[in-house]
């Protein structure tokens, strides 16, 4: 069609379309104008909705809320502790105070491998209880894991 068009023009018009006019055949930009957005980068993306990566000895969760108990019952969760090194850590576990009890004192971690540490609450008296796991390696330092547990009479 255009190039039967006896006034064929080659390239672009811009701006708006004011409809069709006599004798006018050059070319009309229709679409409209489309801004590039600069792709970040996937990592990047993902920091934004998780946390970023993390290096060495650590556990996702700071904080482990036991279902509510009853007083002589126990329940258990298991603290996760993750290597996310290229190194094996020795690790050693200072026990909680009552009525949050464990069984392990050690554990020796492989490189980019994780352990599930069995924590009990035992509570013996109603009422809210906290406690604190320490995660002592030599060669990544101390993590510090909070225990927490509502006992129903």
């Amino acid at each position: 069609i255009l190039k039967s068009c006896p006034c064929f023009v080659k390239g672009v018009k811009s701006g708006p379309i004011e409809g069709p006019q006599e004798g006018n055949c050059s070319l009309v930009r229709t679409g409209a104008t489309v801004k590039s957005r600069k792709r970040s980068d996937w990592s990047a993306g993902k920091a934004g909705q998780e946390e970023a990566v993390r290096r060495g000895v650590y556990s996702p969760q700071d904080l482990y809320t036991f279902p509510d108990t009853q007083v002589g019952e126990s329940s258990t969760l298991k603290v996760n502790v993750r290597n996310n090194s290229s190194d094996t850590h020795e690790l050693r576990f200072v026990k909680p105070k009552e009525p949050f009890h464990m069984k392990h004192f050690g554990y020796s971690l492989r490189s980019q491998h994780y352990v599930k540490l069995p924590v009990q609450f035992k509570p013996n008296t109603a009422g809210k209880h906290t406690g604190l796991l320490l995660i002592q390696s030599e060669s990544s330092g101390s993590l510090v894991v909070q225990l927490s547990g509502e006992a129903l009479p």
